[in-house]
């Protein structure tokens, strides 16, 4: 896994999109993007409804802007988006090109700027908190990471580990 790839892993909540210069409303947009390794997946977020967009993805840092293709098969053919992007903190850009009929171009951008000549998507995304994603259930890393102090009322420590256990997903 590239540096690049694993500074990206995570859950992206869409803050703005932009489409061909024009701020899209923000109820147009409920999605989240899900980096995991070599995977993008486009999901839908509540009250968005629809099936998981699974994409293949290869980035390169090298290249200034940096580069992101984004692959999936749509009925059976590759479809691939050529975008650049900037990591900044917990905040992603990502901005591609689409063609007339609005599919993705086979240009890629090499600036940050929404244009209504070139068709151009700009997805500004923020890093969704870890803590959001836990659901309450810390996992065993969490745990080993944070500083915990463990009180109980008449117990053991065996009963107080096996406590802790059944409230620990894996």
């Amino acid at each position: 896994e590239s540096n690049a790839l694993s500074k990206l892993a995570g859950v992206w909540i869409a803050e703005k999109v932009t489409s061909s210069d024009e701020v899209v409303p923000k109820e147009k947009f409920p999605f989240e993007l899900h980096f995991e390794k070599d995977k993008l997946i486009y999901r839908f977020a509540p009250p968005g409804t629809g099936k998981d967009r699974v994409h293949e993805i290869v980035v390169d840092e090298t290249k200034t802007p940096a580069t992101i293709d984004m692959t999936r098969e749509i009925r059976g053919k590759k479809e691939t988006v050529y975008a650049i992007f900037k990591l900044e903190g917990d905040r992603l850009l990502i901005h591609s090109f689409r063609d007339s009929k609005g599919q993705p171009s086979e240009k890629r951008p090499t600036t940050f700027d929404s244009s209504k000549e070139e068709r151009s998507d700009l997805l500004v995304l923020t890093r969704k908190p870890v803590s959001v994603l836990t659901a309450n259930k810390p996992t065993i890393n969490d745990i080993l990471a944070t500083k915990v102090t463990f009180e109980w009322d008449n117990g053991s420590l065996e009963s107080c580990l096996l406590a802790l256990a059944t409230n620990v997903k894996a």
